[in-house]
């Protein structure tokens, strides 16, 4: 067994289900997934810690349970079309495409999306998309799920995002300043939307960044 899929078992039976994710799905999709290919070079060997990881000055890889709690927070079904928006390298656009038909990463950086694209180039029904993450994808609407890994400054999920979820669409987005974040999860049923907090976390790079140091 190499490190990297040791490091992954690991990660699911000390990080994921003490936190609850019991989800199989999920689990497989995580274990399969080499979230080093996710993470800047220099961050590889770290990937699994329990920390969030910097991808630019202002973004982040958040910490694998985090993630985890995330997608589980849709609860995403096979026949799903999914929109990952603010994908950055596409580490959630990777797993989601292991428990769901289709997903679109959408993300605004080149940079990140370049390398996201590379990342995905074997996955079938994935695509990676650089256009301007904050509109979304209204010509390929609507979406069952829709992910919103770009911190959101109102606590209100964007109209538009709303517009494009097809009937019985989640919405999962992320509120607040950081360190404390508040995860919310929207659901839309004939043109109604039932809104709730799904749960809060913290953002911590520092504790990542000073491990490098």
């Amino acid at each position: 067994m190499d490190f990297s899929t040791s490091a992954r078992q690991n990660m699911v039976e000390n990080q994921l289900k003490p936190q609850g994710i019991m989800n199989a799905a999920l689990l497989e999709a995580m274990t399969n997934t080499p979230r080093e290919d996710f993470v800047p070079e220099e961050y590889a060997d770290t990937a699994y810690s329990d920390f969030d990881i910097p991808l630019t000055d202002t973004r982040f890889l958040f910490r694998p349970a985090e993630v985890a709690r995330f997608i589980a927070a849709a609860e995403l079904q096979p026949d799903d079309f999914v929109a990952d928006i603010g994908c950055k390298l596409g580490y959630i656009t990777f797993i989601t495409a292991k428990m769901v038909k289709a997903v679109v990463g959408i993300e605004s950086d080149k940079a990140l999306a370049d390398k996201a694209e590379n990342a995905l180039l074997e996955v079938d029904n994935a695509a990676i998309i650089n256009t301007d993450m904050h509109k979304g994808m209204p010509k390929q609407a609507p979406f069952d799920v829709i992910f919103l890994e770009e911190i959101q400054t109102s606590a209100m999920a964007p109209k538009h995002f709303i517009s494009q979820l097809a009937d019985n669409g989640r919405l999962v987005f992320i509120t607040g300043k950081a360190p404390i974040l508040t995860v919310r999860l929207l659901i839309k049923k004939r043109e109604e939307v039932f809104e709730k907090t799904a749960y809060q976390f913290l953002l911590n790079p520092e504790a990542q960044i000073a491990q490098r140091v």
